[in-house]
C-alpha cells in the first residue's frame, strides 16, 4: 500500500447517539443514508473542510436539514435530539411552505401577465 487511504464513513464508529438511533431504525436498507449521516458527523468535527468538503456539506445540509441540525447540536453543544423530536421536526419541515416554489410561481404569473400584455393586440 502506498500510504494513501481514502476516508470511508465506515472506518469510524458513529460519534452521536442520534446516528446510532438512525442505524437502529433503518437497518441495512438505509446504508446510504447512514453513510451520509456519518459524513455529516465528520464534517462537524473536522475544521479543515476545503472546497470539496464545503460542497459536500452544502449538499448534505440541503438533503438532510433536520439530521444536520441534530448532529451539530449533539457534537457541538451536547444537546441530543430524541427520535420523537426528530420525527416532529421532520414533519414541521415538510409542512412548511417552500419559499423557492412560491417565488417560482410568482415569477411564472408575472411572465404570463407580461406575455398577455404584449400579445393582446396581435
Amino acid at each position: 500500500m502506498d500510504g494513501y487511504t481514502m476516508w470511508s464513513p465506515m472506518l469510524e464508529p458513529p460519534k452521536t447517539q442520534f446516528v446510532r438511533d438512525r442505524i437502529a431504525e433503518v437497518g441495512d436498507e438505509g446504508r446510504g443514508y447512514i453513510y451520509d449521516l456519518l459524513r455529516l458527523e465528520r464534517l462537524a468535527t473536522d475544521p479543515s473542510w476545503g472546497l470539496g468538503g464545503g460542497y459536500q456539506f452544502g449538499t448534505l445540509q440541503r438533503v438532510y436539514p433536520v439530521e444536520q441540525e441534530a448532529i451539530w447540536a449533539e457534537l457541538r453543544e451536547g444537546r441530543y435530539m430524541d427520535p420523537d423530536t426528530f420525527r416532529r421536526r421532520q414533519a414541521e419541515l415538510r409542512n412548511r411552505p417552500d419559499p423557492a416554489a412560491e417565488e417560482a410561481a410568482k415569477e411564472a404569473a408575472l411572465e404570463q401577465e407580461f406575455w398577455d400584455r404584449i400579445t393582446k393586440g396581435l
